[in-house]
This record gives structure tokens, sequence and C-alpha cells, in this order.
């Protein structure tokens, strides 16, 4: 099966992987140069498993910089016709190409934003006051990995008790975008130090890894896309934000940008698949600089 999930929501992409994966057996990611990663996926489908195990490659932003010729899309066709094996295509903006399933799964706004907030609220454990949750949101936006994590630590916090608005002010940290930047050009001018410093200081105050590696890799993301020549009304970036990014990618070159963006997924992967401890991908990450 050939699925293809677009948009720029990369925190429910991740959830709709999850959910297209269960059951799926062995996973394998794929974030490289667009040359070797074609080559790269035909031999992971050619790979036969001995226990003929269920098999999903979940490959990020492929289509969007290399346009298949016709041997390698008859290749994928014919062959995932044959074997039980799923392959998720993560990209951008919509592709032309015969997928079985299409998902598009962009940034949320307005109620729909309010909605997915307060049921996973709800979902967790708890409940929130109508004006506690516009002011989470204003001080979130809609970066989900950021909201998720606010969510956690004050449910966390309320302990079954309904959240009012003098909890949101309390607990939670608009700043930490602001953190995010500064981290960035930290990394941007080699120091390596006050990088782990400030990214340590996050862990202390309760965020995960994981979600600090999501969070940088959304800053980044953002810098490629301005890197590029986005407009702020095309990429649809607060001014802020939008300034903020613009500044920075001036530092960097479009292919160091891409290279860490790729060091920073695979790091992330890493984690996840338990294939090294959190802190040590997180040291070999930023000495990489």
């Amino acid at each position: 099966m050939l699925i293809l999930l677009y948009g720029k929501d990369s925190y429910r992409q991740k959830i709709k992987i999850e959910e297209l994966v269960v059951g799926g057996g062995k996973i394998s990611y794929f974030k490289t140069d667009p040359i070797k990663s074609l080559s790269l996926i035909e031999d992971e489908i050619r790979q036969k498993s001995i226990f003929q195990e269920k098999r999903t490659l979940v490959i990020f932003g492929l289509l969007g910089q290399k346009k298949l010729d016709k041997k390698s899309i008859s290749f994928l066709n014919n062959y995932v016709e044959e074997k039980e094996i799923i392959i998720i295509f993560v990209e951008e903006k919509k592709q032309i190409f015969p997928f079985d399933k299409i998902f598009e799964i962009n940034p949320l706004k307005g109620d729909s934003l309010k909605k997915w907030a307060h049921n996973e609220i709800i979902i967790r454990g708890g409940d929130i006051d109508d004006s506690a949750l516009i002011e989470l949101i204003n001080n979130t936006g809609n970066n989900l990995w950021l909201l998720s994590s606010e969510i956690d630590k004050i449910i966390s916090y309320k302990k079954g008790e309904k959240i009012l608005i003098d909890d949101i002010s309390l607990m939670t940290r608009p700043a930490i975008e602001e953190d995010i930047f500064k981290l960035i050009d930290l990394i941007a001018s080699g120091d390596k130090k006050g990088s782990l410093k400030l990214i340590y200081s996050h862990i202390e105050k309760g965020d995960t890894l994981s979600y600090i590696l999501s969070m940088i890799g959304y800053q980044f993301r953002n810098l490629i896309s301005v890197k590029k020549g986005g407009s702020m009304k095309e990429l649809d970036m607060h001014p802020f934000v939008f300034n903020k990014s613009l500044s920075l990618s001036q530092k960097w070159t479009e292919k160091a940008l891409e290279e860490m963006y790729d060091r920073i997924l695979l790091s992330d992967v890493a984690i996840k698949t338990g294939k090294i401890e959190p802190n040590m991908v997180l040291d070999l990450l930023i000495f990489k600089i």
C-alpha cells in the first residue's frame, strides 16, 4: 500500500503514522539525500524477512525533491502489490503519484485548534475552564508539540482539579520559542557548551528530550522554508517567528540547514527506536556541529 501524508503539522503526522503502522511489524525510516534515498528504499523493499513479517517504510521529503522515473514508479507499484508492505511518503506539499490513500495534515486554526486542545485535555484526564483554554492557546499558538507538552504538565500539576486561567499564567512558558531561537543561534556560532546548557535547563524544567528535539526540528524547518524564499504570508508565519527565522537563516547555507534538520530527525528516530540513550544522542548531535 502506498500512502501520502502531506502538510506542515508534524505532530499530527506523527500520530497518523502511528495509527497506520499498528500491527505493521518492522518499521524503517528514511530521510537522506534524495538520490541515495531511492536506492536505499529499493534495497529495503527487496529484503526478505525470515519471519515474513509485515513491514512499513516511512519516507520523508523524497517526492518533493526528486521526481521518480517510470521505472521507479513501476517497481514500487508492482512490489507493493505483491508483498505485505506499507510505504508512507511524508511531504509538505501534495504530490502527483498513484497513492492508495492520501491524508492532508496541515496546522489547526481557530475552532478546530480549540476543539483539539479541549479533547486532548479530556482524554488525558483533565478538565479546563473556557477562558483558560483560550489563554493556553494564546501562549502556545498552533504548535501542537508545545501545546501537548504544556497540557501534560498542567494536568499533572492540577491532579484532577479543573484548570483555571491563573494556572495557565503560572505553568505555561510562552518564552520557550524564544529559547529555541537562542539555541539555534548558539548552534550556528558553534557554542557547544552554551547549546547543551540551554537544552539541559529545559530538561530540568520537565521537558522531554524528544519534545525539545521536535521543537528544534520545527524551527529548523521554518528556517529552511524562509531560506528558500517563502514569504510570511505563504508560510502562514507569525511576524515574530518569520523575522527571527529570516535573521537566523542568513547564518546558514541551505545545505547546512537541511543537513542539520536531517540529523535532528534521525536523532529523534534513534531515541524512539531505542538504538541509543537519549542523552548520548543529544551530545552526539551537538558535538557534530
